[in-house]
């Protein structure tokens, strides 16, 4: 599994290596869950943006029409019916299935090192958070569908980090 780390903010560098591994983490340990496209996790190729408020919120406004900065965005490049296809093949016969794009998660770190004050965490507890939701609506996880949803997603969020989640 490749993970792509790429950011328009200055700084952070370790936090930019340190969530590279984190997110190679989060995506092995998601392999063994049972979601969409589990057993094709391994080959799935990731990348990650961190920027500011400012550009993220051109991309929510031009992307999902909300004018407005969030903490992360997610653009899954494979959809829920392929992702099941590809775990299918992976379990079948995993040599048979090559490398795929997961997606594109972008966080914005400016939103997250707010959000880690306002929570009493570090700033890598916060951007681990925001991967982990991010990876979960790569998978077709989605919190604003329903209230049911909503509750599915902080399940598997609160397994994925292995602790309580703060907010």
């Amino acid at each position: 599994m490749a993970v792509q780390i790429q950011k328009t903010v200055p700084g952070h560098l370790q936090e930019q290596a340190w969530l590279q591994r984190r997110a190679q983490r989060l995506i092995r340990d998601l392999s063994g869950f049972q979601v969409p496209g589990a057993a094709a996790l391994k080959k799935a190729e990731l990348s990650i943006l961190l920027t500011d408020d400012g550009h993220i919120q051109m991309l929510n406004r031009d992307w999902r029409g909300k004018n407005k900065a969030t903490d992360v965005l997610s653009f899954p490049q494979v959809e829920g019916s392929d992702l099941k296809v590809l775990s299918k093949a992976a379990k079948e016969s995993p040599r048979s299935v090559p490398g795929w794009w997961l997606g594109d998660v972008v966080i914005s770190v400016q939103r997250a090192q707010a959000q880690a004050d306002e929570h009493g965490v570090s700033l890598k507890d916060e951007l681990e958070t925001l991967l982990a939701h991010g990876l979960l609506h790569l998978l077709g996880y989605d919190h604003e569908k329903s209230r049911a949803d909503a509750i599915k997603m902080r399940r598997l969020e609160t397994r994925l980090l292995g602790r309580t989640m703060i907010h």
